[in-house]
């Protein structure tokens, strides 16, 4: 008997749980990341970032962009063992992060998973997002337009020599 409840039971509590669920907005746009590293970086970054608006009942308007797929590629002739990477974004309205750093140790925790040359990583997470800007909806919807942006860089890399290179913070005033 017990076995026989368990399936309605379970069905129950699940489809409670998922309609407590809030989903995220629908997309507005998805655009490439842009690089904005150095020529002389040992990493390029591509990818897409996706802006999302979300309209609250509250006439409140949230925005924000999440980076999704970002890669970095090691275009040097070296092993590169931690990286640093500065992300910066604007939603639709060249408002967004002031600064976002993700530090990416590539030894820690073991198996060690240095980047060799030529090879490709994702970082920061899939859908990672930014800080959310928050607007009553006459002030969104006034704001002037500009193009959604999301600018990453390596502000450091460690090599497995010991060496490092390094490049200043992107410190460019938005709207970009």
């Amino acid at each position: 008997m017990k076995n026989k409840l368990v399936l309605p039971v379970w069905l129950l509590i699940s489809g409670l749980l998922w309609a407590c669920d809030q989903p995220s907005p629908a997309p507005t746009a998805t655009f490439d990341i842009t690089d904005v590293g150095a020529r002389t970086s040992p990493l390029t970054f591509s990818g897409t970032a996706t802006l999302y608006a979300d309209r609250k009942p509250d006439d409140t308007v949230a925005s924000w962009v999440e980076g999704d797929h970002m890669q970095a590629t090691n275009v040097s002739n070296k092993i590169i063992t931690k990286l640093v990477v500065e992300v910066h974004w604007q939603d639709a309205h060249g408002e967004g992060s002031s600064l976002i750093h993700y530090v990416i140790d590539l030894t820690s925790p073991p198996p060690d998973e240095s980047l060799l040359p030529g090879e490709k990583r994702r970082v920061g997470g899939a859908h990672h997002p930014g800080p959310k800007i928050r607007h009553t909806t006459t002030e969104f919807d006034n704001l002037t337009a500009v193009k959604p942006q999301l600018r990453i860089h390596a502000v450091s890399v460690t090599f497995s020599d010991g060496s490092t290179y390094t490049e200043p913070s992107d410190d460019k005033e938005r709207p970009w």
